[in-house]
């Protein structure tokens, strides 16, 4: 596993330099109460008419929780390269991206998992679905507990996110060709350090909810290119107008934002109940991080890149 150099913007940053630490903090940040944890507007969905946060779970049937359920596996795990000089262990957050033919979130990226059998647990359900679609096995990761379930509207299910974090490296494979196209990763630390450069929004036309901007990000088909982004704060990841076509222009309802085509982003767009996952534990896990730090330590801050990703069915 590696261990990274501090991150050029944060160097006084104390992540965790071990498996044991990364898990102590990901266990505090389950426990924290909801509304002990600062969730920064682009970590929300929100509504672009009112400028308004919305309940993660705005717009569920009635009657919804004899629906059926699901369980994803949010797994951490180390980075493999050669020994560097070694200040904090680095961790990437294991993704897929489903199949174009599945009949829900088609073509979209999304944590390990499916729907529950009858009879299983969360966390049955989780680690058979790990296994199943990209082979990794429950005795490689430790489950350290679980978010509050989270309503998926195009599926009609309620998902519950399992978390584990895995003790070595693991090296996921394709096992599940019917529902996985490929494999993709989110790094911890770019995520938590950067995210003046990682977090993202996206506009959203004609959902259940009407138009809205919830968070996103861009992951990597390579862990060791996921991790590369914490090196230089430097570097962009967005190029408005990349491919000669002109920058867009700024609308109202980009409230300020900079607008921009999804083929202007480097990676793979995670968006939608994945996004909504992801912000949620990055979120918990910077308000445990600076829980845990002394006073003087600079704190982690949520910042986001001030880019909007416009709709990709309406790019004008």
């Amino acid at each position: 596993m590696k261990r990274c150099a501090p991150l050029l913007s944060t160097s006084l940053f104390l992540l965790p330099k071990s498996i044991a630490e990364w898990s102590a903090l990901v266990n505090r940040a389950l426990t924290i109460p909801a509304k002990e944890v600062p969730r920064p507007q682009h970590l929300s969905f929100v509504d672009v008419n009112t400028n308004q946060t919305m309940s993660r779970n705005a717009g569920i049937p009635p009657n919804s929780e004899s629906l059926r359920k699901s369980a994803v596996l949010l797994l951490l795990s180390g980075v493999a390269s050669p020994p560097p000089s070694q200040e904090f262990m680095d961790m990437n957050i294991l993704l897929t991206m489903r199949c174009s033919k599945m009949r829900t979130h088609a073509g979209q990226m999304a944590l390990p998992g499916g729907r529950m059998d009858e009879g299983e647990t969360v966390v049955q359900a989780a680690t058979r679905e790990c296994l199943e679609e990209v082979g990794v096995v429950e005795e490689h990761y430790n489950v350290l507990g679980a978010l509050k379930p989270i309503w998926s509207h195009p599926s009609k299910s309620w998902v519950t996110p399992v978390v584990a974090v895995a003790p070595d490296v693991i090296f996921p494979q394709i096992r599940s060709p019917d529902e996985v196209e490929s494999i993709h990763y989110l790094n911890v630390a770019n995520l938590l350090c950067n995210s003046t450069k990682t977090h993202h929004e996206q506009i959203r036309h004609s959902t259940v909810l009407g138009t809205i901007r919830i968070p996103c990000f861009f992951a990597s088909d390579d862990p060791l290119a996921a991790a590369e982004g914490w090196r230089s704060s430097t570097t962009p990841t967005v190029h408005p107008g990349k491919h000669g076509n002109g920058a867009l222009v700024q609308v109202e309802e980009d409230n300020d934002r900079t607008p921009v085509r999804l083929d202007e982003c480097d990676g793979t767009l995670v968006w939608g109940l994945t996004g909504a996952v992801i912000a949620e534990f990055i979120a918990r896990v910077a308000t445990a991080y600076n829980l845990r730090v002394p006073h003087s330590t600079p704190k982690v801050k949520l910042i986001p890149s001030g880019f909007l990703v416009r709709d990709p069915d309406r790019t004008t």
